[in-house]
């Protein structure tokens, strides 16, 4: 009987024995699966990230390579327009030597014009003084005929007065007929006869000797009027081969100014052509420099440095991680709360179980979608594919855009992976999430200034800084992401925000 005992006492022992050893080794069997889940899944992370690394390098030296090769496009346009360019101007600075010639030629034609109606004006002159001198010689002639006529019938009478002086003894007979007055009245009479007949002997030998000399100068003025005539119609003969010369030296002179003007006009066109290709040039150019705007854009979005990018997803591993120590401390406190409270016979049924989140527990969130609008402002730049100047093809998050002063809030409670300045964020905070066992990460872009640190624990609504204009911003907005399952490098995760009532 004691023997059997003492094999019972024995196999009870045993039986503990086993039994103990067994529960620690499911626990340590436990613990090491745990752990080697856990370093499989590091390790599937790290190739994640490598693999993205890799790419990002990959898809930056391949952006990097185009845009040398579009800035080599750039550089030929620029030096083509530069020709196109000096051949402008040596044509500008030619059209305008022709032009100057051209005007001066014209200059040369119009003195020339000017030349041949002021020879003109004086052949009209001389010809209308020709035609007056010819009259006047014409009336000259008849007057002298007059004159002639008058002077020969005048010498007759004077010859027969001579005749008759001669005849009677000359100037007795005066005095015979004064002497032979019968009184004194009759003397008067006869005196006065006498001297009549003498003044009008004298008038009639003045009157003879001043027809001759008018005669005589008359024929002087006709001999002096043919001369002029002859001295104007060999200078009207001269000017009018002067003129002749002139209009022929002004004929050829429009000759070669229709000449010069011909070739002017297709300097013109020339000019317009090139100005045409300067334009196609310059277009070109335009597109090339968009194209190399979007390049740069896009090898902006890939400059995020290696070392960055690492940092990001180490911090937002390290967040995640003490989110979730956070939930199981939580779930182990409230079950220690419900194995002590179901110990308690007269318990009220009604406990407070919040011992203060303090800074190490998550508040739940209020929004049925698990997230709020992250700041007040209109919608500039919706999620997804987009096509502007100096932008990216796909956007992976929205942007909501106001002036002023705009505080920006956590959309949801959680832990801040990262805060710091970004070359293409510039002021940026990422925020790791986890929402009914969902793990999620929210970017704030471009902000003013940051008013939380790596590390802090933050609640939903909680003020995170100021709407700003930093980085690779043109103007001032909210750069917003979500991204479901975390952040990577390609963005891969980035989920519309408009799902989440923000819009």
């Amino acid at each position: 009987m004691k023997k059997n005992t003492v094999k019972l006492f024995l196999a009870a022992i045993l039986f503990v024995g086993i039994f103990q050893l067994s529960t620690v080794t499911d626990v340590s069997a436990k613990s090491i699966s745990d752990l080697q889940k856990e370093k499989s899944q590091v390790n599937e992370q790290h190739k994640d990230v490598k693999s993205d690394l890799d790419k990002a390098k990959d898809r930056l030296n391949e952006i990097k390579q185009k845009q040398k090769n579009t800035q080599n496009e750039i550089n030929k346009l620029d030096e083509k327009a530069s020709n196109t360019q000096s051949q402008i101007d040596k044509k500008i600075n030619e059209l305008k030597e022709k032009e100057n010639q051209i005007n001066t030629k014209q200059s040369e034609i119009d003195k020339l014009n000017g030349e041949i109606n002021e020879l003109e004006t004086k052949i009209s002159e001389l010809q209308a003084e020709i035609k007056q001198l010819k009259e006047e010689i014409e009336q000259l002639k008849a007057e002298i005929k007059e004159q002639e006529a008058s002077i020969e019938k005048r010498e007759d009478l004077l010859k027969n007065r001579l005749r008759s002086i001669q005849k009677n003894g000359g100037d007795i007979q005066y005095l015979e007929v004064i002497l032979g007055s019968k009184n004194f009245g009759d003397f008067i009479n006869r005196t006065v006869a006498v001297n009549k007949i003498m003044e009008q002997d004298n008038q009639i030998l003045e009157t003879h000797i001043q027809e001759k000399k008018d005669l005589e100068n008359n024929k002087k003025q006709v001999e002096k009027n043919k001369t002029k005539v002859e001295e104007n119609k060999v200078q009207v003969e001269k000017d009018k081969e002067t003129v002749t010369a002139q209009r022929d030296k002004v004929a050829s002179e429009k000759k070669q100014l229709e000449s010069q003007k011909a070739s002017l006009a297709a300097e013109k066109t020339k000019l317009d052509n090139l100005f045409v290709q300067l334009e196609d040039q310059l277009g070109m150019k335009d597109t090339q420099m968009a194209k190399l705007d979007k390049q740069e854009e896009e090898a902006h979005n890939h400059q995020m440095s290696l070392a960055e990018k690492e940092e990001n997803l180490r911090s937002q591993k390290a967040a995640f991680d003490k989110l979730i120590a956070q939930q199981k401390e939580e779930e182990r406190r409230k079950k220690e709360e419900q194995q002590s409270n179901s110990n308690k016979p007269n318990s009220s049924g009604s406990s407070n179980s919040g011992s203060g989140s303090g800074d190490t527990q998550i508040e739940q969130t209020s929004s049925s979608s698990g997230f709020i609008r992250p700041s007040a402002g209109y919608l500039s730049s919706g999620f997804g594919h987009r096509s502007c100047s100096g932008c990216s093809s796909f956007h992976p998050g929205v942007d909501l855009a106001q002036g002023g002063i705009v505080p920006i809030k956590a959309a949801a409670s959680g832990i801040v992976s990262r805060s710091y300045y970004s070359n293409s964020y510039g002021h940026v905070v990422f925020i790791s999430h986890i929402i009914n066992g969902q793990k999620y990460t929210t970017v704030y872009a471009h902000m003013r200034n940051r008013a939380v640190s790596t590390g802090q624990t933050v609640s939903q609504g909680q003020y995170l800084g100021n709407m700003g204009n930093t980085g690779q911003s043109f103007g001032q907005h909210l750069h917003f992401e979500i991204h479901r399952g975390g952040w990577n490098a390609s963005k891969s995760n980035a989920v519309n925000p408009a799902n989440f009532g923000i819009r």
